[in-house]
């Protein structure tokens, strides 16, 4: 009988020859080696594949490698998943790298207190300035989201997770959508009895010009109203939307008030910033409000925003950003 795998690791590749070898040594130099790494080809246009095949040549029983047509990172992951024989999976970004320990750590935390899942924490790679920022979730040790619903706000990224793979019976990624590990991670706090946290800050996570969040293409920035009206409907399904209704509506202060409206701001002509920002703005106050106990959770310089978006100075927001050189 073939022993099961302890982790699988996938890893969704598009256009990022740059970055594949720096994320894939990270891997295959784990200091845990129960592992399999599932490397998807999302019908990617660059050298990807050839850097692909090297590592595949090198570490046969290592990496599955699969090859596929182009249909998006969330199509990508689900065929990750598919093919995916571990008890835990791990998604990794390919502009990304870990530590080497990362797998080893995370999954003695795992092991020891039969977690669904574990979080580290995680250091934001800025490549523009060479700018390293680690960023924390706040915290430690065991919990679930109905003893802290804090949770809900810790960062909604999949990429600093392991999680247990039979979660994954309940809901794949949605296709074509953006913002897809926000709309899972917020539906998987839900199934988990346990979540544990690592304060230790074991990924990597890169921004540079082409990454997602720094598309210039504004209407994909409106494709957060479709992943808060998937989550408030899955809430409200399972009877947890009154329940969770202060802590998703401070998210979506947080995600689409504040983060998603300065990214149309910055990307925006001057006078096409509030014909941009009004479906998103209208969506908010017609769905959300701007009251929330959970106020004091923003940095000293979300509120700063917050404020400005809230008397809709919303040029000064652009002034502020091309002066940081955002």
């Amino acid at each position: 009988m073939k022993k099961k795998i302890k982790i699988s690791i996938i890893v969704p590749v598009y256009n990022v020859e740059k970055y594949l070898n720096r994320c894939l040594d990270s891997l295959v130099n784990q200091t845990f080696k129960d592992i399999e790494i599932i490397i998807v080809n999302d019908g990617s246009p660059d050298n990807s594949q050839q850097i692909i095949d090297e590592y595949k040549n090198k570490y046969p029983k290592l990496i599955k490698a699969f090859v596929k047509e182009n249909g998006g990172v969330s199509s990508a992951k689900n065929f990750g998943l598919r093919h995916a024989s571990g008890e835990y999976v791990l998604f990794i970004d390919s502009d990304d790298y870990v530590n080497i320990n990362m797998i080893e750590k995370m999954y003695d935390v795992a092991y020891k207190e039969n977690s669904d899942m574990v979080i580290c924490n995680v250091y934001d790679v800025f490549e523009k300035n060479n700018k390293i920022v680690r960023y924390s979730n706040n915290f430690i040790g065991n919990t679930n989201i109905y003893e802290n619903k804090k949770i809900i706000f810790n960062r909604p990224a999949n990429w600093n997770k392991l999680i247990k793979k039979s979660l994954f019976n309940y809901f794949e990624f949605e296709l074509d959508k953006w913002y897809e590990d926000m709309r899972v991670s917020i539906k998987l706090y839900l199934l988990c009895k346990k979540i544990t946290f690592i304060d230790e800050p074991l990924y990597y996570y890169v921004t540079h010009e082409n990454s997602i969040m720094n598309n210039k293409n504004i209407s994909k920035n409106y494709q957060i109203i479709d992943a808060f009206d998937d989550i408030i409907n899955y809430y409200k399904e399972n009877n947890l939307y009154d329940e969770f209704k202060e802590e998703i509506n401070f998210l979506a202060i947080d995600h689409i008030f504040i983060s998603a409206s300065v990214r149309i701001i910055i990307n925006s002509d001057k006078r096409q910033l509030e014909k941009n920002l009004k479906p998103l703005i209208d969506y908010f106050y017609k769905t959300f409000n701007l009251k929330s106990d959970y106020y004091y959770l923003l940095s000293k310089n979300k509120k700063i925003i917050y404020q400005l978006l809230k008397y809709r100075k919303y040029n000064l927001i652009k002034f502020i950003f091309k002066v940081k050189g955002a």
